[in-house]
């Protein structure tokens, strides 16, 4: 069994070389000891997910209210509300050699559909198991949570004939897995390459919410704006400002 840290790769196969086309995806969580306000002991209700992506277009999600891909491929086993008992909280299974084959990658997150912020858990991890076999090939662990609503924890890619799972582990601002495209869409590059919010081109064609906030956490002061907004020319070296269209997309990025 593999153990993977953020930004690592793994070739899905065998120890012996040969492909896993069948495999469960099991995610888990624990809840820290007095989580909630004022210490206040209560389930934390987490919902793990998986979007399908042609290129940046999405092209189906399975999560909790919509259990299957319209290909077959990908099957959400249902939702555990509260995170509690052994084992696996979700398991999501997925048939590769189904999958629709303009769907080129797969990206597997965890979000509060309460809008709790995910430092309330701990040991969050997502393991790879061969369905054939019941053999576990991989598993990536966060020992601490992060202070968004949502968990981008890996992506299955394309890469040639086979398939490569990606480990991520970073926050992202997401409560509802059917609202979380932008989000996921500085993941779905198959380099496993995030934006660099130190070139502010990279940031172009990213949802303006997942950018501002990159940016802003690279030291930038950002000014986000619609592409046909008055702006100021009092110019800053230090300031970002971001151009986007009316679906929040970034189509500009320049310093100024």
């Amino acid at each position: 069994m593999i153990d993977l840290n953020p930004g690592q790769e793994w070739t899905l196969a065998t120890e012996s070389g040969e492909p896993v086309t069948r495999l469960r995806l099991g995610l888990g969580w624990d809840k820290e000891r007095n989580a909630g306000p004022a210490g206040a002991a209560r389930d934390v209700d987490l919902d793990a997910s998986a979007v399908q992506f042609m290129g940046e277009q999405l092209f189906d999600l399975a999560f909790y209210n919509n259990l299957a891909t319209r290909d077959g491929s990908v099957v959400h086993q249902g939702d555990n509300r509260s995170g509690s008992g052994e084992g696996d909280d979700e398991v999501i299974a997925v048939d590769l050699a189904k999958v629709y084959a303009k769907v080129d990658t797969i990206a597997f997150l965890v979000s509060s559909y309460q809008g709790h912020p995910l430092d309330w858990i701990a040991n969050a991890y997502c393991r790879i198991v061969d369905d054939a076999t019941d053999v576990e090939l991989a598993r990536f662990t966060l020992t601490s949570g992060v202070s968004q609503t949502g968990l981008a924890m890996a992506t299955l890619f394309r890469d040639g004939a086979g398939w490569r799972l990606r480990a991520i582990g970073q926050g992202i601002a997401v409560t509802v897995p059917a609202k979380s495209v932008g989000a996921l869409r500085p993941f779905l590059r198959t380099s496993a390459t995030p934006p660099d919010p130190r070139d502010p081109a990279t940031l172009v064609g990213l949802d303006v919410a997942e950018a501002t906030r990159l940016a802003t956490d690279a030291g930038w002061d950002v000014r986000a704006h619609p592409l046909d907004a008055m702006l100021t020319m009092d110019f800053r070296p230090d300031r970002l400002n971001l151009g986007h269209d009316a679906g929040g997309v970034v189509r500009s990025a320049r310093v100024g």
